[in-house]
């Protein structure tokens, strides 16, 4: 039984093969669009922002992805996830011109950006409590946006930072670590390095990474 990463992939692969305008390719984008629209998987930027505005931003935003899918199915590239794909899209693109369409001068979040970037990197006292807090109710926050970034690492930078000899002990790792609700001297236990060590090493990549992570949720 193909898992539904699988079945995105047959389905988008299904549709490029049929030829632009007709009736197969109509079909074929039809039955994605179904899979993507039920499966649940599909992002939702910045929830908890635009109250009052946020559903209605949201559908008109998912509708411009779905128009773009229909036209522009051949950029897809099979060796990407589909929902890699088009959440990268809904997310970068069409929820901010959704927003402009409402609030012309929105510019990606960054005051709340900034803030979050900020509390996940003072890493001494954060704990899940004050991560849930600062985050929204429901659907992915901008919390989860800097995880799921750590965690995809497109540069590798992240996982390629790590303490001496200790490719185990990456800011990847500690980061992810710390975004769980981890403390110093549990990593330090972990991880069996000394808490002044990876105190000092995560000061320093924290300063090194922050403008990276600034930069990927404001575009």
């Amino acid at each position: 039984m193909q898992t539904l990463d699988q079945n995105l992939k047959t389905l988008a692969v299904a549709a490029q093969a049929q030829q632009a305008g007709t009736t197969a390719r109509r079909i074929a984008l039809a039955r994605l669009l179904r899979e993507l629209q039920l499966c649940g998987r599909l992002v939702r930027p910045f929830r908890g922002m635009f109250r009052g505005y946020y559903e209605d931003i949201y559908a008109d935003a998912t509708q411009r992805l779905f128009v773009y899918i229909c036209e522009k199915i051949d950029r897809y590239d099979p060796e990407r996830a589909v929902l890699q794909w088009v959440n990268f899209l809904l997310r970068r693109r069409f929820f901010v011109e959704a927003c402009r369409e409402v609030f012309p001068h929105y510019r990606a979040n960054a005051g709340k950006v900034t803030v979050m970037v900020g509390t996940m990197l003072s890493l001494d006292d954060l704990t899940s409590h004050q991560l849930h807090a600062a985050s929204s109710e429901d659907g992915p926050s901008t919390t989860d946006e800097i995880r799921a970034y750590l965690r995809d690492d497109p540069e590798g930078c992240f996982q390629g930072a790590h303490i001496a000899d200790r490719p185990d002990a990456s800011f990847q790792f500690i980061a992810g670590r710390i975004l769980d609700g981890y403390k110093l001297r549990e990593l330090s236990a972990e991880l069996d390095i000394p808490v002044p060590t990876l105190s000092s090493f995560y000061q320093r990549n924290q300063k090194r990474f922050a403008p990276k992570l600034r930069d990927y949720l404001t575009q």
